[in-house]
């Protein structure tokens, strides 16, 4: 998965991550918390009387083709000379942070599919393996399942998902990048919920969880693109310090949160009170022009 960031471009902190190095020159970090799911797979797993390390050697797999998936999406972007700032892999699978696409829907789009493009294509090659491979054909079917499965499930036009950003980018061919973010957050909310009931209903609840983040990040990033369209920064007042002068300390793996202005007060940035940001943080379709009217 594909998320602009304002982060700083140096290394990210390691605040809830741990360093796995670099690929080709681009920082990878593991999250906490997947380690964290990983050890709970194998306490579990040993308690069912299965080998914990069967589940240790999966998700490494899992893992490894999903920084696979990330590469593919960073080394593109990188040839469009958009900075990669690091991949993170996490219990929901990766992201790739990188500052903002240029407003070009056939670079977005070329940059989007290339994750999936990769699994796609190991998938393939592992094919004739699984037919004439005699012992490791198990092995082979295993690695081609995955693949598809993390190829075919990227391309749901579920934005800010790698098919979603395909979406926008044939929906803003014209230029209209505003319009074409809110349809395909619109459609994209429609898989979400979609996926999320499903994944409810049958049990899945790592489905609910990524219907989730896709709702929340979608949401982000159209108000980020109305922020901007209007004139106004993102986040706001970036330059903002503490009382000693200094940034405050965040963990750059995550995007910034807003800092509001005080009620009745303009934004220094864009102009916007507090009570316009909480006017665009509800709103929903597009924008009318008399919106801080309502």
């Amino acid at each position: 998965m594909i998320v602009p960031s304002r982060a700083d471009p140096r290394t990210p902190s390691m605040t809830h991550s741990i360093p796995l190095g670099r690929a080709f020159g681009i920082p990878i970090v593991l999250s906490r918390y997947l380690v964290m799911l990983v050890a709970l797979g194998m306490f579990l797993s040993m308690l069912g009387g299965i080998n914990p390390l069967i589940v240790l050697v999966l998700a490494a797999l899992v893992m490894g083709l999903v920084l696979l998936h990330e590469l593919g999406h960073s080394l593109t972007a990188r040839h469009f000379g958009v900075h990669v700032s690091h991949i993170t892999l996490w219990p929901l699978g990766g992201v790739a942070w990188m500052n903002e696409l240029p407003r070009d829907s056939r670079i977005e789009a070329l940059v989007a599919v290339a994750g999936p493009a990769v699994n796609l294509v190991l998938a393939l090659v592992s094919l004739p393996i699984a037919f004439f491979a005699g012992p490791l054909a198990p092995f082979a079917w295993f690695f081609l399942k995955i693949n598809l499965a993390l190829g075919l499930f990227n391309l749901l036009p579920a934005f800010p998902m790698d098919g979603g950003r395909v979406l926008r980018a044939f929906l803003a061919r014209r230029g209209d990048w505003l319009g074409a973010t809110e349809r395909a957050v619109s459609i994209g909310r429609s898989i979400a919920l979609v996926i999320g009931v499903g994944g409810l209903l049958t049990g899945h609840l790592m489905l609910a969880m990524v219907a989730v983040f896709l709702w929340i990040m979608g949401q982000r990033e159209l108000l980020a693109m109305r922020l901007r369209e209007m004139g106004a920064s993102w986040p706001f007042n970036p330059g903002a310090a503490d009382a000693g002068g200094q940034e405050p300390p965040r963990d750059w793996n995550e995007p910034a949160a807003p800092r509001r202005p005080a009620d009745g007060q303009p934004n220094s940035d864009g102009g916007f009170s507090a009570a316009d940001i909480e006017r665009l943080e509800r709103h929903h379709g597009r924008l009318p022009g008399n919106w801080q009217d309502e």
